[in-house]
């Protein structure tokens, strides 16, 4: 709701089968989060975040190739993952950023000429590889690493 900065949900439209209505939920509480995050509000991020896969996750369920919803999730995930590691939940980030990455690895198998996909997958791995070394563990963060440097070459500028 605009006049608080709450959201409201959109479970009653997913209930009734309306899943461009709780895509479009997803989508909008992505980008409402990526604000949040930037006013410093991790309480709020973490809420609307969950509720919004919450719901990006029924429609998963029901139309699993489903691209805007893989890629809401992603930006959630992406969104999620640096929330939680800036606050020192490396374990969380990390898990956040392994699921962004799987999502944006799906939108790139169902549409290979998706270079904004591609790119942030590369993110993705590179976030990974970030809160991998965060948590001590050097080889995994290599291993992501060396996953974005492969990936990179499928993107261009």
């Amino acid at each position: 709701r605009a006049d608080t900065g709450e959201a409201s949900t959109s479970h009653e439209n997913l209930q009734r089968g309306d899943l461009p209505a709780a895509v479009a939920y997803s989508e909008a509480s992505g980008w409402q989060i990526a604000a949040l995050q930037a006013l410093g509000r991790s309480d709020r991020v973490r809420e609307v975040g969950a509720d919004a896969v919450k719901v990006t996750g029924q429609v998963l369920e029901k139309r699993p190739g489903n691209m805007s919803a893989l890629r809401s999730r992603a930006l959630i995930a992406d969104t999620m993952a640096s929330t939680e590691g800036f606050e020192l939940h490396v374990r969380k980030a990390l898990a956040l950023s392994e699921q962004g990455a799987r999502d944006w690895e799906a939108i790139v198998e169902l549409d290979p000429t998706n270079q904004i996909a591609w790119n942030n997958l590369v993110n993705a791995r590179l976030g990974s590889g970030y809160w991998a070394l965060g948590l001590g563990d050097s080889r995994r963060a290599t291993e992501e690493w060396r996953e974005a440097l492969a990936v990179e070459g499928h993107g261009k500028e």
